[in-house]
């Protein structure tokens, strides 16, 4: 979750806000605005895997 607030430039709690809004029916797209979908992409998994390392 972090990492897709970073990419946007938002805070990782203003992202899960909107899950829980959207989850809830409180968030809503303005009128004239259509929900749209990008196409989904998958590259395949590389062979091996680095290890994970926190930063903080």
């Amino acid at each position: 979750m972090a990492t897709v607030a970073r990419k946007h430039g938002v805070t990782r709690w203003q992202v899960y806000d909107w899950r829980r809004r959207l989850r809830r029916g409180r968030l809503s797209l303005p009128d004239g605005l259509a929900a749209t979908f990008a196409p989904l992409m998958l590259d395949e998994m590389p062979k091996t895997r680095q290890p994970w390392i926190p930063c903080w």
